[in-house]
């Protein structure tokens, strides 16, 4: 995610946020994905890294990187658990940042793909104020790999 909201990155500087804890609780990080043992780090003067490791799914971590600079905002995250909705992720994900362009790459089992485009919508949103500039789907062998480039609406 880039050109990050300057007003959801105040949690990510030392010097509004005391803690990483804090940083996490505050930014709604924490509740992102249930059932995760976090840990995290609030660098000094700014930007923030988190991994978190699930208590339930053997295997199963997130992490978050985010560079709250307003010159170069920049926020990274990644898990591998399963969800039955990645677009609700996705979201809640975005939702939290309010970056101008975000991409996903999501790797999955072949003839399962990510996102189901229809073929005449002309505007092709997905996410509430976002839209897709690019999108590619790379049928690799045992699993495909989707990229898409979503940029938000001109305000």
């Amino acid at each position: 995610m880039t050109g990050v909201d300057p007003k959801k990155m105040v949690n990510f500087y030392k010097e509004n946020c005391p803690s990483a804890s804090e940083a996490t609780k505050v930014s709604g990080i924490g509740n992102l994905i249930p059932g995760m043992t976090i840990d995290d780090f609030l660098f000094d003067p700014c930007g923030y890294s988190m991994n978190g490791v699930s208590k339930t799914v053997p295997g199963g971590y997130m992490t978050i990187h985010v560079t709250p600079e307003p010159e170069f905002s920049y926020v990274s995250f990644e898990t591998n658990i399963h969800h039955k909705n990645y677009k609700d992720l996705i979201k809640r994900v975005v939702k939290l940042f309010g970056p101008k362009q975000f991409v996903v790459t999501f790797f999955s089992s072949e003839g399962k793909p990510f996102i189901e485009f229809e073929e005449d919508q002309t505007e092709r949103s997905y996410y509430d104020d976002y839209y897709v500039e690019d999108l590619q789907v790379c049928r690799l062998p045992g699993y495909d790999l989707t990229y898409a480039l979503f940029n938000r609406f001109p305000s």
